[in-house]
């Protein structure tokens, strides 16, 4: 009994140290990422845009318990300057997306005997002493290695490398602060904020580079070859964790796509090994069209190279393709016009391109509610290169059920935050207006619902943003992030219930003076089924239905209030439609994303979720 209570007490304390293995995306670089795909791939493009966002502390902080740490906060600062420290932290974040925690447990413990007892849980929290930029994980099957240099004159490389028994990821992060420089004096301080930038990314004279073609950004590859920066993560690729007998995937976001794209070619052209992939997030050009060209060519065609951007960021744009300057831009184009459109592979006409810098640095000091992107549509805004607009992007073309199998998205910039405006915002947002996490979202249903006091904003008014005698479709948002799109419909006979459909019925939204709308097709009115003969009340439903009655069709319809629904704003043109007679919500089911017709009920609503928020479309 000793030996089995001992075990327990071992169980227990390797819980304790290891990632929720409950979480979403648990095991997911194994079950879902196709390490063997040669193009486009969404939940691959997903995972590495994830990988990419957590590889700096400014994105790795949202996944500290709320409330989170700010982006200036000591917090961020201090593994920003801690390598060591911060390869501890991202590998205790994601770690779990490698490898199944629970049974990695279950392996561990099989016939575990005394004397290794110690070794069951440094297996899951391992990191080597000789070299603390190192974390073993997994019993020793996965391993994140975070390689950097820094110089004061502010060239800062930085990649992760994890390698796991079939595949290395290598991630390039992002320009960032520069981990060398203290920002104790004002001079630091502006070293610290912005050297990388200055130092590295725009020091755009192209320059020549052994074995590559044409001229390539002079600040992004002398700073990736900064003390055989490139040389080390390739060595350690091919010679540490045998690269050349894996798949071989390679990310970034910003200057760590550049680095990454630079990185493929000299990986293949010094050390034989060609890359599986190459995904880049809101990239500038690092060369021009031979070294494009060649880039394309050694890494076995244009489509192993893909290239995500968000709206009018203008970083992807830079260096100009025009003249005298002539970059290019390897690979192919996805290009998110905002969170729900997505264009595959069209490239825009330069000339229009390489505006998009000016009107950004224009947009930068105009107002919230003046922008030249409105007015003049001079497109170019900083706030979207955040690179959680592109990862929302990519997790809206996913289907809902593939969410529980990947980790969760993170919160896009709000308001205020860097360069971001409320136009911006809402242009980014544009054919997705609920763009915070699902749990923001279901927490605004739950609270009314709970409350059940916000009715009471349009008891007698008129509802922000609904025009009165206006006609509508009706569309659930909790299908609007698979990108799919599904009504209200009814198929005008007398007393039948509403479904789901992709068509959808006008309704026309009538208010009434005593509050709420009456929602009507035609002479039939939209009704919450009701037992008779009582006049309404929770007790009153005889099923969760919803009908389209003719007026006079129901009893005590001059009395009750089964025809009336209060629209009850949760976002930007989306609502909870309440039914003030039965207590309850409009709600459809997540079975109706399987295509044809679905039905709608109308439910107490405990267990709020998307699919009982609705979207008005104008018609």
């Amino acid at each position: 009994m000793k030996k089995y209570s001992l075990l327990f007490s071992i169980f227990l304390l390797v819980v304790s140290v290891m990632p929720g293995f409950s979480q979403s995306g648990t095991n997911c670089f194994n079950t879902q990422f196709n390490r063997n795909s040669t193009s486009y791939n969404a939940v691959n493009a997903y995972l590495l845009s994830y990988l990419t966002t957590m590889s700096t502390p400014d994105y790795l902080r949202f996944r500290e318990p709320a409330p989170y740490p700010s982006e200036n906060s000591n917090w961020v600062k201090y593994f920003q300057h801690r390598n060591d420290t911060f390869v501890r932290k991202f590998s205790q974040q994601v770690s779990y997306l490698f490898y199944n925690p629970s049974q990695q447990l279950q392996e561990s413990l099989a016939g575990v005997q005394n004397k290794v007892i110690p070794n069951v849980i440094t297996k899951s929290i391992n990191k080597t002493e000789s070299e603390p930029n190192v974390v073993v994980t997994a019993g020793g099957n996965v391993i994140f290695d975070f390689q950097y240099r820094c110089s004061p004159n502010a060239y800062d490389p930085e990649a992760i490398i994890i390698s796991t028994p079939t595949t290395v990821y290598v991630v390039f992060r992002a320009t960032d602060r520069v981990s060398c420089i203290s920002e104790n004096s004002p001079i630091n301080s502006f070293g610290y904020n912005w050297g990388e930038w200055i130092g590295t990314d725009f020091k755009f004279l192209k320059r020549t580079w052994p074995k590559i073609n044409g001229q390539v950004h002079r600040g992004f590859i002398e700073s990736l070859n900064y003390e055989n920066f490139a040389d080390s993560v390739a060595s350690r690729i091919k010679n540490r964790y045998g690269g050349a007998g894996k798949k071989v995937w390679i990310a970034g976001h910003s200057l760590g796509g550049a680095h990454a794209q630079l990185f493929a070619l000299l990986l293949k052209l010094n050390w034989g090994i060609t890359a599986q992939g190459v995904y880049v997030y809101e990239s500038p050009h690092p060369g021009d069209a031979d070294f494009v060209n060649q880039l394309n060519s050694e890494l076995g065609g244009k489509s192993r190279i893909q290239r995500f951007e968000f709206s009018d960021d203008p970083i992807p744009t830079l260096p100009f393709q025009m003249p005298p300057f002539s970059f290019a831009r390897a690979g192919e184009r996805n290009y998110f016009a905002d969170l729900n459109k997505m264009n595959r592979g069209e490239e825009q006409i330069p000339v229009w391109d390489d505006m998009r810098l000016a009107c950004g640095l224009l947009n930068l000091g105009l107002s919230n509610t003046i922008k030249l992107e409105a007015l003049y549509s001079c497109g170019g805004a900083f706030c979207y290169h955040h690179p959680t607009w592109v990862l929302k992007g990519l997790r809206n073309k996913l289907p809902s059920s593939a969410y529980s199998s990947l980790p969760p998205d993170i919160p896009l910039p709000a308001q205020g935050e860097g360069t971001c405006s409320a136009p911006q915002i809402q242009k980014g947002n544009l054919n997705n207006p609920l763009v915070n996490t699902m749990d923001d979202i279901e927490n605004a249903v739950a609270n009314f619902i709970n409350a059940a006091t916000n009715y009471t904003s349009n008891l007698l008014g008129t509802v922000p943003g609904v025009t009165d005698g206006a006609s509508y479709k009706i569309s659930c948002y909790g299908f609007s992030r698979n990108n799919t799109k599904k009504y209200l419909n009814w198929n005008a006979t007398d007393k039948s219930q509403l479904q789901i459909s992709t068509t959808g019925t006008v309704f026309k939204l009538t208010h009434k003076l005593a509050g709420g709308y009456y929602l009507t097709v035609g002479q039939t009115k939209m009704v919450a089924d009701i037992k008779e003969p009582n006049l309404g009340g929770p007790d009153a439903r005889s099923t969760p239905n919803v009908l389209m009655q003719k007026a006079g069709n129901y009893p005590f319809g001059a009395f009750g209030d089964e025809d009336t629904w209060y629209l009850i704003p949760i976002k930007q043109n989306a609502y909870v439609l309440y039914n003030f007679n039965t207590h309850c919500i409009l709600t459809a089911g997540a079975e109706c994303l399987s295509g044809g017709k679905c039905g709608v009920t109308n439910i107490p609503g405990q267990k709020p979720n998307r699919y009982q928020v609705w979207l008005l479309e104008k018609q």
